[in-house]
């Protein structure tokens, strides 16, 4: 999914196409389970990194302040470099994908997984979302507030499709 472009759709791939069919075969039901701003960020050294989602549009990403890049924060917190949910324009591509994706009907149930820094789940409540980015849909800094509605909004259109 980091490879698609702003204005492509989401479309399970030839893999993930034989895997679905496979488990409906069995009757098996399959979460769609994806992440807010980074692909597959939580390997720690085990694979490649993940990356941001739309990585080539760098306009996107979340600019950490000094509480993210502070030295009592973990290394792959402070190098973390994942989309700004709180930028209007990802977080409308974000669910329009996952909107295409539960479309498809394949998928019986659906999570979210990752945090608002890109780093696969990590929080505390000590580091805030602080992105200094003045081109986003937030005010330079503290940017917890816009990027809880929108993650909240990203939902509330998921169980318009799907509901619990």
């Amino acid at each position: 999914m980091n490879n698609l472009g702003p204005d492509d759709r989401y479309e399970p791939g030839p893999l993930v196409s034989k895997f679905l069919d496979h488990a409906d075969e069995l009757g098996i039901k399959v979460c769609m389970w994806t992440t807010m701003n980074n692909t597959h960020p939580w390997t720690f050294g085990r694979l490649p990194a993940g990356m941001p989602f739309r990585h080539g549009e760098p306009e996107l990403l979340l600019q950490p302040g000094e509480s993210v890049k502070g030295a009592d924060t973990p290394n792959f917190l402070r190098n973390s470099r994942g989309n700004c949910i709180a930028n209007k324009s990802f977080s409308d591509w974000l669910i329009r994908i996952n909107h295409e994706g539960m479309d498809e009907g394949k998928y019986q149930a659906w999570a979210v997984d990752g945090d608002f820094f890109g780093t696969g789940g990590w929080y505390t409540s000590v580091i805030p979302v602080d992105c200094m980015s003045d081109q986003h849909d937030h005010l330079p800094g503290d940017s917890n507030y816009a990027s809880q509605q929108a993650l909240r909004y990203l939902i509330a259109i998921i169980l318009r499709i799907k509901p619990a």
